[in-house]
């Protein structure tokens, strides 16, 4: 049902009201799936992933979610962004990253090799951010732009602070990082520790710098939370119009006879089940938050409730069959209700609604009485309608090509999608994907790490199985307030300073009254190349492009003396 510019107004002043609800998950169980995931935005060069459950690395990581498990490796001469919310990754060479743990409120990773810069735009209170490597666990306690190398070798990890706060942890030991410092981790029983100056920025701490100033200028971020991740993807495609029925929708780049859901293939991940890939480059956030609307000037997608931390969903579609067992499935459009395929809470189902489109707060969101629509906006919609055989759909295939025609009065609506996966589901069985999949070394994946927090259950005994987990006993710094920087408008969670070794008489010292001077890093040249995602086509358009890659930063074989910590 369409409303008007004022009517979406009132919807969400009435959708207000339950953003206490909304906020707070006392009301979910234990079967709701995760509510953010991570996704690969950019590949400069060859990478690859292994995902859980799947077995084999593919270099498909193009649109493809990633989540509690799931392993990344990045090449030599290569480096990759990753986005989980609004925590922007970015790996650099011969670089072995795993998500450990991706929850609402926890994002555990595993860097068992090479480089990684963190960006973080915000840090909520009650949420924990973890990088567990071979020899420490490493918890970043503030919001800022953070550096962690880990050694061909695993025993030296050097970690550097450019804005924020880190905690460090070994077995035994405990080291708190303050913004502007630079500490080097020797060893792995007992921790050599080392702390000094920032070392000058290289390639990929100014590659980081450029994709920020990118990330900042970024066009959809003021239509969309940034917590939509691989939201700058959409910059540089379509276009954003206001609409007086849907306000402010974003127009694909798309050839006319185009529908939603109707180029790529579905894939089996686990724990939220059937999930649409899609093979444009901008295809990930339009398919997973929000709706698609039909108006005047063809299809549009609504981003839903800017005031809302948004919600992952698989596919916002509603699903039917048809003649021989046909799996059929039509975009929901403004207003109407998403009911995913697996049991979940009455909350969990209230916030993947509310967060993604305007919903009346009358509206029932009962899981086990919601009722199927009897019609579906955009079921008349000429070419909305998708269908697929159940072959090609269990078996991954690219939909477009294995597109069926259902007339309507032949298609019974279901309340979801009952098809079962085969081992073929769970990856795309034709990637638009270059070249082959780099496997990393297989120490690289077989070492033992560090970890302040077990992961879950299925992620533990994975690692447990490679190597031995260890789980450090090192008392947590307790918390305390602290004003948030400038520019972010979310709360901070800030430690004060656990134990640690005297620094040098030239190490900045900072406080909470008297915070360090940001640090000032090189911007890279305007060299004007093409920049590529992980599919783009070769007309994508032209941007400025930082320096090429260059081999990780290698951590200086020090023997630093012994700590009393």
């Amino acid at each position: 049902m369409r409303t008007t510019s004022r009517g979406r107004a009132l919807g969400l002043l009435a959708a207000a009201g339950l953003l206490l609800s909304l906020t707070s998950r006392s009301g979910a169980d234990d079967a709701d799936p995760p509510e953010r995931v991570a996704v690969a935005d950019l590949i400069e060069g060859s990478a690859a992933a292994q995902f859980a459950g799947a077995g084999d690395w593919t270099a498909d990581l193009a649109n493809r979610p990633l989540t509690s498990g799931d392993k990344v490796w990045v090449d030599a001469n290569s480096r990759a962004e990753l986005h989980l919310g609004s925590m922007a990754i970015r790996l650099g060479a011969n670089t072995g990253l795993q998500f450990l743990n991706v929850a609402d409120s926890v994002a555990q990773l595993r860097l068992s090799a090479g480089s990684m810069n963190v960006r973080l735009r915000y840090l909520s209170p009650d949420e924990a951010v973890e990088v567990d490597t071979p020899n420490s666990a490493i918890s970043l306690l503030q919001a800022g732009e953070y550096r962690i190398d880990v050694s061909d070798t695993g025993d030296a990890v050097a970690v550097a602070v450019w804005r924020g706060q880190a905690e460090v942890a070994g077995q035994t030991q405990s080291f708190t990082l303050e913004q502007q410092q630079l500490g080097e981790f020797q060893g792995t029983d007992t921790l050599g520790v080392e702390f000094s100056d920032l070392p000058a920025a290289d390639n990929l701490d100014q590659w980081s710098q450029y994709l920020d100033q990118r990330e900042d200028e970024s066009l959809t971020a003021n239509f969309l939370s940034r917590d939509e991740s691989g939201y700058t993807e959409m910059d540089g495609s379509g276009n954003w119009q206001s609409d007086p029925d849907y306000g402010e929708v974003w127009y694909p780049p798309v050839l006319a006879g185009w529908a939603p859901y109707s180029q790529g293939c579905w894939v089996w991940i686990a724990p939220w089940g059937w999930t649409w890939i899609d093979d444009a480059p901008w295809g990930f956030v339009p398919f997973h938050y929000g709706r698609w609307v039909h108006v005047r000037s063809g299809w549009a997608w609504s981003p839903g409730q800017l005031t809302v931390r948004p919600v992952y969903a698989p596919a916002l579609v509603a699903w039917g069959t048809g003649p021989n067992a046909t799996v059929v499935w039509i975009p929901l459009g403004y207003n109407e209700i998403y009911r995913p395929s697996m049991h979940v809470s009455n909350a969990y189902l209230r916030r993947v609604n509310v967060s993604n489109t305007y919903v009346d707060s009358t509206v029932s969101m009962d899981y086990k009485t919601l009722a199927k629509a009897p019609h579906y906006a955009n079921q008349s919609i000429p070419g909305a309608v998708m269908a697929a055989s159940p072959e090609a759909f269990m078996a991954a295939r690219a939909v477009n090509r294995e597109q069926k025609t259902i007339a309507a009065n032949q298609i019974v609506m279901s309340a979801g999608n009952s098809v079962s996966p085969t081992p073929r589901s769970r990856v795309r069985a034709s990637s638009p994907a270059r070249g082959a999949a780099p496997s990393p070394p297989q120490r690289i994946f077989s070492r033992a790490i560090v970890a302040r927090t077990a992961p879950p259950e299925r992620e533990r005994r994975v690692v447990t199985e490679q190597s031995r987990l260890i789980l450090t006993n090192v008392p947590r710094a307790q918390p305390s307030r602290e004003i948030p920087p400038a520019g972010d408008s979310h709360p901070v969670r800030t430690v004060q300073p656990a134990e640690r070794p005297d620094r040098p008489a030239s190490m900045p010292r900072t406080s909470p009254e008297q915070p360090a001077p940001a640090v000032e890093r090189a911007m890279p040249p305007a060299e004007i190349i093409e920049r590529s995602h992980t599919d783009r086509p070769a007309e994508s358009p032209v941007k400025k492009e930082p320096p090429p890659p260059a081999a990780p930063r290698k951590v200086p074989d020090k023997n630093p003396p012994n700590s009393n910590h």
